[in-house]
């Protein structure tokens, strides 16, 4: 083998390797762009308000739709009286406690407090791999059930939350993550016992994917990698 053959496989394994740091580059871009928590402080083309219906403003940037599940659409709920959906922290209407992370806004099935909440129902434009989120101040014998479901409605994957301490406010977070883009839609429905309920429901991550910064990491290790080879061999 010639000297100039060794050089030029190397210098092609070189410019390989920086393609595919590239390639990694480019993946954590996109991947970056779907892995979107929507907090529901903005709201695309007009700013939130109390009692604003929710159903197809997020489809165009992050694929999904909100309904009620017997017809009808969510809405958004503003921190505070007057109270729409719990009594939260320190017996404040709609309080979240601190450090949950909720915001200004949140969204709830009805904007009424009259018996069982609607079932919300999140449905994608196109199937993801996993989804997460928050539901506030669920406690006394308040449970709600989330679950994910395939293209036809089947269910995939169920996750129960279970009450916490009674009118505090707390967060408590669900989550699904398959690997493999299988949801097609999410279903959260109150399983619990009693009325006067209402559904709180905040930072919804609409796909759980890799840490962008982690992908870049690794297509930084191949260029490091890349550039090392590469002097070596000069």
């Amino acid at each position: 083998m010639t000297s100039s053959t060794s050089v030029e496989r190397s210098n092609n394994m070189n410019n390989w390797i920086l393609k595919a740091t590239v390639c990694l580059a480019l993946g954590a871009t996109m991947m970056s762009a779907r892995a979107q928590v929507i907090d529901f402080e903005t709201i695309p083309g007009s700013g939130p308000s109390d009692g604003m219906t929710i159903d197809t403003q997020f489809q165009a940037l992050y694929g999904v739709t909100f309904s009620l599940e017997t017809g009808g659409s969510p809405v958004l709920a503003k921190v505070g009286a007057p109270r729409t959906a719990f009594q939260g922290y320190n017996l404040l209407p709609d309080q979240p406690a601190p450090g949950t992370n909720a915001g200004e806004y949140f969204l709830t099935d009805d904007g009424v407090v009259s018996g069982p909440p609607e079932p919300l129902i999140i449905r994608y434009s196109y199937p993801v791999a996993g989804a997460g989120g928050i539901i506030l101040d669920i406690d006394g014998a308040e449970e709600f059930t989330v679950q994910a479901r395939n293209a036809v409605d089947d269910v995939i994957g169920t996750v129960v939350l279970p009450p916490n301490n009674e009118l505090d406010g707390s967060a408590t977070r669900w989550g699904f993550d398959f690997g493999t883009d299988v949801i097609h839609s999410i279903r959260i429905v109150f399983t619990g016992a009693g009325g006067g309920v209402g559904l709180a429901f905040d930072n919804f991550s609409t796909n759980a994917v890799p840490e962008p910064a982690s992908m870049l990491a690794l297509g930084t290790g191949f260029a490091a990698l890349a550039l090392k080879r590469r002097g070596r061999r000069h």
